[in-house]
Parts: C-alpha cells; sequence; structure tokens
C-alpha cells in the first residue's frame, strides 16, 4: 500500500513523521512525505520518498523574518502565514493525491484543507497532533491555556478557558470558513477545532504517560506514544561530544546539557551564555547543543563545551540534567532519557509542556523571560539534587523507552489504508469519546 504523509512547520514538525514514515516502511508499505522542500536532505536522509510542497523557505530566515517566536504574538504569525499559503498548498496537494493515488493519508493538523481534498476524494485519512494542548480537553488537568506551574495557573487558566471559548471560536472559526469558501467548501461550525480534531483517526502523538485520553477527546481517536526520531542512525555523535561525556561517565560527573532544538536556536539571545555561566557557579560540566556557531559563548569556563548538534538520543542519557526549550520533541527526548528536566520555554505549546514537566513531579520550569543567570542556577540544582525528582525521572523515562510510538501511528494509518478504520489490536490511549463542544473545550 501507498501512504502519503504531509507535514509542515519547522523540524519539530517534520522529525515524528519521519519516525512513522520509517516505521510505515518497516511494515513493508511504501511511505511519501509532502512538504518543504527545505527538509528534503531529512526525508531522502530518513530514507524516505520525497516529494516538495509549497516554494522553498529558507527556515532560520524564515523564523526570524516572520517573528514566530515571539513569546505572545508567536502563534498568531504562524496562523497567519499557514492562512495564506493554503490555498496554495491545497491545490498542490490535490495534485498530488491524483498522481499518487495513495490509499491513505497521514497528516499534521496544521495543515489546513489536506482533510477536505481527501472527503472529497474519499481518501482515508488520518490528522495528528503533535502536543496535548490542542485538543483542548475540560478534562485536562492541565488546562491548554496554563502557562505557569500550580493550582493557581491552573484555575485562572480555566475561567479564561470557559469566558473567552465561545468568542475565541467564533473569531477562529472566520479565516478558516473564508479559507474553506475560497477553495470551494462550505463553511461549517467549529471550523478552526475541528481542523484540529478531525480526520477518519486523529492521532494524539504523545505519550498518555505526558496525557492520557479524556472523555472528551476527539471520537475514535488514538494518543500512540512519542514518535521519536533524531537522525541518530544518519548523524552521528561528534568525536568530541563522545569523549566529553565518557569522560564524565569515567568520573561520575554527568554533564548539565543545554539544547533549544532546532528552532528556538534562532533567537537564542542570552540563554547559552547564561548556561555557561550558571555551570560556573555550579561547579558542573555542561554541554551547550548551540544549533549554530554565532550561539557560541565568548567564554567558556573550564569543563563547558559547545557543539552546534549531536543527536539527542545519544546525548541526553548521559546527562546529569536537561535544560531544553520545551518543543514537544525536544520534551519527548528529555523524559526518556529518565533524567531530570528543566523546561526554559519560549513560544507557542513550550510553556504548557512545561507545567506538564512540573506536574509530573520529573523537572522543573522556568520561563525565558524570568530566566536569569541565578534563576537557573537555582532551578537546575534543584533538579539534580532533589531525589525524588531522579527517582520518577528514572522511571518515567524507563516507561516511555518502553513505548512504540512510531510503530503504533504506522499500524493505525496501515489499518486504516487497508479497512477504512483504525489499526486492529492497536488500542493503546484510544480515545473514549465525542469530541466536545468548542464552547465547553477551548483553553480549558
Amino acid at each position: 500500500m501507498r501512504i502519503l504523509i504531509v507535514t509542515a512547520g519547522s523540524h519539530g514538525d517534520v522529525h515524528p513523521f519521519l519516525g512513522i514514515g520509517r516505521a510505515i516502511q518497516s511494515l513493508g508499505h511504501d511511505a511519501i512525505v509532502m512538504t518543504n522542500p527545505y527538509f528534503e536532505p531529512d526525508v531522502r536522509g530518513a530514507g524516505l520518498e520525497f516529494r516538495p510542497h509549497g516554494e522553498h523557505i529558507d527556515l532560520p530566515s524564515f523564523i526570524r523574518e516572520h517573528n514566530l517566536m515571539h513569546p505572545v504574538l508567536g502563534p498568531l504569525n504562524v496562523f497567519r502565514w499557514l492562512f495564506k499559503a493554503a490555498p496554495g498548498l491545497i491545490e498542490e496537494f490535490d495534485a498530488a493525491v491524483t498522481d499518487l493515488r495513495p490509499d491513505a493519508v497521514l497528516h499534521h493538523s496544521i495543515c489546513f484543507g489536506t482533510r477536505w481534498i481527501c472527503q472529497k476524494r474519499g481518501v482515508a485519512h488520518a490528522a495528528a497532533g503533535l502536543q496535548p494542548s490542542i485538543w483542548f480537553s475540560a478534562h485536562d488537568p492541565v488546562p491548554a491555556m496554563q502557562m505557569e506551574p500550580g493550582e493557581g495557573p491552573a484555575r485562572v487558566a480555566r475561567r479564561l478557558g470557559r469566558a473567552l471559548g465561545p468568542i475565541g471560536g467564533m473569531f477562529s472559526a472566520w479565516p478558516m470558513n473564508r479559507l474553506r469558501v475560497r477553495c470551494g467548501f462550505p463553511k461549517v461550525p467549529r471550523a478552526l477545532m475541528s481542523e484540529f480534531r478531525g480526520g477518519d483517526v486523529a492521532l494524539g502523538l504523545w505519550s498518555p504517560e505526558f496525557r492520557a485520553p479524556m472523555p472528551d477527546d476527539p471520537a475514535g481517536s488514538r494518543i500512540t506514544g512519542f514518535p521519536f526520531y533524531d537522525a541518530a542512525p544518519m548523524r552521528a555523535c561528534p568525536p568530541e561530544v563522545e569523549r566529553f561525556l565518557d569522560e564524565g561517565e569515567a568520573r561520575g560527573d554527568r554533564p548539565i546539557v543545554f539544547a533549544l532544538g532546532t528552532t528556538a536556536i534562532h533567537v537564542a539571545g542570552e540563554f547559552y551564555r547564561h548556561a555557561a555561566e550558571s555551570c560556573r557557579l555550579l561547579g558542573r560540566r555542561g554541554l551547550l547543543l548551540v544549533g549554530r556557531s554565532e550561539n557560541v559563548p565568548a567564554r567558556l569556563p573550564a569543563g563547558v563545551i559547545a557543539a552546534e548538534y549531536a543527536p539527542f538520543s545519544a546525548v541526553l542519557p548521559r546527562a546529569a540534567c536537561s535544560v531544553v526549550h520545551g518543543g514537544i520533541g525536544s520534551t519527548a527526548q528529555a523524559l526518556a532519557a529518565g533524567r531530570a528536566t528543566l523546561v526554559a520555554p519560549v513560544s507557542h505549546d513550550q510553556f504548557n509542556n512545561g507545567v506538564r514537566v512540573e506536574r509530573l513531579g520529573v523537572g522543573l520550569t522556568l520561563g525565558r523571560r524570568r530566566l536569569t543567570v541565578e534563576r537557573l542556577v537555582q532551578a537546575i540544582r534543584a533538579c539534580v539534587e532533589d531525589a525524588a525528582i531522579a527517582a520518577r525521572s528514572a522511571e518515567l523515562g524507563a516507561r516511555l523507552r518502553g513505548e512504540s510510538g512510531s510503530s503504533n501511528a504506522a499500524e493505525i494509518v496501515v489499518g486504516l489504508a487497508g479497512n477504512g478504520t483504525a489499526g486492529a489490536g492497536v488500542t493503546l490511549g484510544e480515545g473514549v469519546g465525542a469530541a466536545g463542544g468548542v464552547e465547553d473545550a477551548v483553553g480549558v
């Protein structure tokens, strides 16, 4: 069978689908990834067939030019771009369906219009959300609008959700319905929420340990487990990083690892300078994964090194603590490593993911606006010296490593292609109810 995978965004939006594509191939089926030409090397490096989707963008420049990582305006700027680009992308996808005749489509839930074409053409399709907040459950103990840990912020987030939900649903539906009409489709109620929660099957690409199924999840939804992928088979850990990690293990002095994923590195600011200084003050070894040479601090203390890249799967399990920006992929890798995790969120869902990490008792969260050297030192010390955090991190990491998110998702999509229903026998995190109304769900 032939499965067409459609995704858009940053590396964090592409890599999970590469992991699923490889799992589909391992089941003996063809997987074709349709995404921006910027990611063609990543797709082909994963051994998958590539099909371009949209005009080539230079991701680092694009992020800065459109201010996509602004703590408040970043999500709005992303949506503006998505709506602007959608008509052309929908036409391209329609042509790809005609050309490739896929048995099923797996698409990122932000690829607006993909499911409209699938419904029009009668193609089975699964919509995948990468982070829990996108399903807006009224029963989630961490409300979608919660940006700081604690019961007080949770109560405020729930009240805001109940107050702003109807207004948000109305205003978010307007641009989506305008897009639908422009592309020849009728208006629908709750148009934006139906994109996030739609599909013949709705997949939550996270672990049920991170966010369990809720009664108001999309009907027929499945929570698959994290689909880990960091290109480790194609990009080895740099020798100097391996030596540094080996030295730490030999001396019983694991480093603190600081990383901003593949997107926040382009707006790093003072993060890595603060990271290096915190290591000096703590008397700890440190590894800075800087992404680009411009992010290397002018002075590195003894015992602190910087590298542009190293696979998280090779590095984070050998850390004393991981300091990450809270992107869902980085967070998942940090949790699976079984070490304490400190989240320093910048924008988007990263704040909400940080709250979930702290609620699980496996780390802390420290927003970038509040991040100073002194606070970073305090937070790292709290993470590495708390025996309870260490124990819970090890237990959670072992459970996450025992999950098979990519394989679960692949089996569901292949089953959908073969039968028009979700894969038989794949019940991990199965949704237990129909989608609730936006008024009850948004921001809660």
